[in-house]
């Protein structure tokens, strides 16, 4: 009954404030929509990532490039000490933006549909044609660094891009409460299509590339959409 009341009271202060915040606070409630939806198809992107991020335990990525586990798993290193590079280079274009739509909206905004081509592309290369086992590790190499680039863009612009809609520590909090429960949406869709796919599918692996290859496009086409938001 709590609950319920306290959604009622949300929705009514909504309406009063969905252009204008309360006083004494910064945010509006459509901010606070636009931040907390948004973040659905952020974390979408943020689950396709780490299904097919290389490491040493990635059955998928193992099966489907026939690349061993040993391997993928000096990849990861690799990327791994790599990622430390890029994210300097990460922070020095976010503190050098001037753009007036803030420092970070623009990456959240621009590196949604590039995590989502890229996750896309994973899991749809045709690995099985590619008879270089030296051309499918390097391949596989690029497009994983090159998707913890556009994905480290996209998490830490939308993760900090509370910290400059308002100095207020407390209604930080407030909506960062909010966002967290409405983006859980994501893995709560996204985790039960595995097995409901590998059913439909008729196939006893879950680790089979073409489960993945089924609901990819449309996970990343609207979480990019989304992130929009």
């Amino acid at each position: 009954m709590q609950i319920i009341n306290k959604a009622k009271d949300f929705i009514s202060d909504a309406v009063v404030y969905w252009k204008k915040p309360p006083v004494g606070n910064y945010i509006n409630y459509r901010s606070i929509f636009g931040y907390s939806v948004g973040g659905i198809g952020v974390y979408a992107l943020i689950y396709l990532y780490t299904t097919v991020n290389v490491t040493g335990t990635n059955v998928i990525l193992s099966n489907a490039t026939g690349i061993p586990p040993e391997q993928l798993l000096i990849m990861y290193y690799i990327t791994f000490f790599s990622s430390i590079f890029l994210t300097g280079i990460r922070a020095k274009m976010v503190d050098s933006a001037r753009n007036r739509k803030g420092k970070y909206r623009p990456y959240v905004h621009t590196m949604g549909i590039p995590t989502a081509v890229i996750a896309v592309l994973i899991v749809w290369m045709p690995y099985d044609k590619i008879t270089s086992y030296a051309l499918k590790w390097v391949i596989v190499f690029v497009l994983n660094l090159a998707l913890q680039f556009t994905y480290g863009f996209l998490y830490d612009a939308y993760e900090n891009l509370i910290f400059v809609m308002s100095p207020n520590t407390q209604e930080r909090a407030n909506v960062l409460s909010v966002k967290s429960v409405v983006y859980s949406f994501a893995p709560t869709v996204l985790n039960p299509l595995i097995p409901l796919l590998q059913k439909l599918l008729n196939t006893d692996d879950m680790y089979d590339i073409s489960i993945y290859r089924a609901y990819y496009p449309v996970a990343a086409i609207i979480g990019a959409a989304l992130t929009v938001l």
